[in-house]
């Protein structure tokens, strides 16, 4: 078993499998086997939603001519979140990384958006509160309906 990931709970000084499949694939590990584990906050599906309505409602509000999905690719370049590439006429491209889930934890992806508000507010001049503003009343209007 080698480079599995595995969703855990923390039960005092130990971490349980989360579900049963993880369980199952926990069990393929021989009692007593040592396996070096790296340890990273598991992602908020909220928070990378929240963040996702927040790039439609700049698009929406036409701060950004273009696509949510063309924004995004400016903000990983507007934040280096990138992999430069120079091409064999030492041309520079700019390659944006990615930002699933399997590719940042919690903590990684709150350092990004921190990143990408900053370059947001400081480059296109979106008030990102305002933003967010209207993103959760937006929220809140669909709650209520």
């Amino acid at each position: 078993m080698s480079g599995v990931d595995l969703t855990m709970l923390r039960r005092g000084d130990s971490l349980v499998p989360s579900c049963e499949m993880f369980r199952e694939d926990l069990a393929t590990i021989p009692e007593g086997k040592e396996v070096f584990v790296t340890l990273r906050r598991v992602r908020s599906p909220k928070h990378h939603r929240f963040w996702f309505a927040a790039l439609q409602e700049i698009v929406r509000s036409g701060q950004w001519e273009g696509s949510v999905e063309t924004l995004l690719i400016w903000i990983k370049i507007a934040t280096g979140h990138v992999t430069v590439v120079i091409g064999p006429k030492g041309q520079t491209f700019y390659v944006p990384k990615s930002i699933d889930f399997a590719s940042m934890s919690e903590d990684q992806f709150t350092s990004f958006k921190r990143e990408a508000e900053k370059a947001l507010a400081e480059r296109l001049h979106v008030d990102v509160e305002a933003i967010y503003d209207s993103v959760m009343s937006r929220s809140r209007l669909r709650e209520a309906a």
